[in-house]
């Protein structure tokens, strides 16, 4: 059994799985895992986990791991939906990211309708506290 799998058998599910697959991941040495991450980091930080493309990503990550690690998915089921939730997780988290720092930039604009509406949907936010 690889450490993914001891990881994803024995962590609690959620955070402490999620963060121990990230950093399984992270230290790997393996050549494919590697430019696996390459490949996630690059769709998360072009905003492409979409609901329609997220299917297909995650399971194109789970069928690398499978196949570099040489893992049996017929003898291990369990271990690609608990993989696929924390790839999930790792590259939403990202995306989410870096989208919120893409809004920090956006500087207001008094002239935009947009940007007026979004600032007296917070005022009223606020407001109601």
């Amino acid at each position: 059994m690889c450490e993914l799998q001891r990881i994803c058998y024995g962590e609690l599910s959620g955070a402490p799985r999620t963060l121990a697959v990230e950093k399984s991941l992270k230290l790997s040495k393996n050549a494919n895992i590697k430019t696996l991450l390459i490949y996630l980091n690059d769709l998360a930080d072009q905003c492409a986990f979409t609901n329609q493309a997220k299917r297909k990503i995650v399971k194109e990550a789970i069928e690398s791991v499978l196949v570099t690690k040489k893992i049996n998915p017929a003898a291990h089921p369990d271990f690609s939906k608990s993989f696929g939730k924390c790839i999930e997780l790792i590259w939403g988290y990202r995306q989410l990211c870096v989208e919120c720092e893409e809004l920090r930039r956006t500087p207001y604009d008094a002239d935009n309708p947009d940007h007026e509406l979004l600032l007296l949907k917070l005022l009223e936010f606020i407001n109601a506290i």
